[in-house]
């Protein structure tokens, strides 16, 4: 099998190899940002299967290959992260008669999430992916005491253990296409629902008179729904550098507040 980089598939311009299975044999193929995949000979229309990984996912697809275009309709995602830190907690004297008190804890975090996708091509360059998921987010914080500084805090606070469960369900829209030779974007939007909470109770105990023991239960946020909306844009420098920018718009889990994040950065292919 002959390939050479070619720019279909936008919406997998991130990933950095392609395996690619098709009557005639394989290719291992290693691609830049505006090229995650390849044009292949024989031209005939054959069946494409597709595995690409970066640091963080991987992604499986299946498509056609019809006179030289590698088209992917369907596609599945898993991702999965691990984070372990300590920090410092420090409390406001924010009631009256109270100290501040700062203290260390280790926190520790987890997650996993899945995606199937199904790319629809419409006129031009746009294309249309509607797409589901799954993800879970599991969250810890160890107990810990705040410390004791003779004349600031005389009071200090002790903490139990906490623990933050997350199940939800996804799905939406996203919308690719490409304004110019080297100008893309995505438009994005969805709706998370949250099929499953659990959460420990805001708990400790201190030598304030009043408040030896304290234990706040948590909220519940099973069968709630968020709106979720995202926009982004890139401009290609050239076969190796890309310029992006992106705007995302989500409810928060356990609280009422929406979020929203502005990012941009600078991609090299090497």
């Amino acid at each position: 099998m002959n390939c050479r980089p070619a720019q279909n598939l936008a919406s997998f311009a991130h990933l950095k190899r392609a395996l690619l299975t098709a009557a005639g044999g394989a290719a291992l193929l290693i691609c830049d940002q505006s090229a995650a995949w390849a044009t292949c000979t024989p031209s005939a229309s054959n069946s494409v299967t597709a595995i690409c990984t970066n640091a963080t996912t991987t992604q499986f697809g299946t498509g056609t290959e019809t006179n030289g275009t590698i088209t992917v309709n369907t596609n599945a995602s898993l991702s999965a992260a691990i984070n372990r830190a300590d920090v410092r907690v420090t409390r406001d004297a924010g009631l009256e008669n109270t100290q501040a008190g700062s203290g260390k804890a280790r926190v520790a975090g987890s997650a996993v999430a899945a995606e199937l996708a199904y790319g629809l091509a419409w006129a031009g360059a746009l294309r249309a992916t509607p797409y589901v998921g799954f993800r879970y987010t599991d969250v810890s914080r160890a107990a810990y005491a705040e410390d004791t500084v003779s004349g600031t805090v005389d009071y200090p606070i002790a903490y139990a253990a906490y623990r933050q469960r997350l199940g939800a369900a996804t799905m939406g829209l996203r919308l690719n296409g490409m304004a110019s030779d080297r100008i893309g974007y995505q438009l994005g939007a969805g709706i998370d629902y949250y099929a499953f909470s659990a959460a420990s109770a805001y708990a400790g105990s201190s030598d304030i008179a009043g408040l030896e023991t304290f234990a706040l239960p948590a909220a519940s946020l099973a069968h709630r729904a968020s709106p979720l909306g995202s926009g982004a844009i890139f401009y290609q420098i050239d076969r190796t550098q890309r310029l992006t920018g992106q705007v995302s718009v989500r409810g928060q889990a356990f609280t009422s507040q929406t979020a929203v994040s502005v990012m941009g950065g600078y991609q090299a292919a090497f």
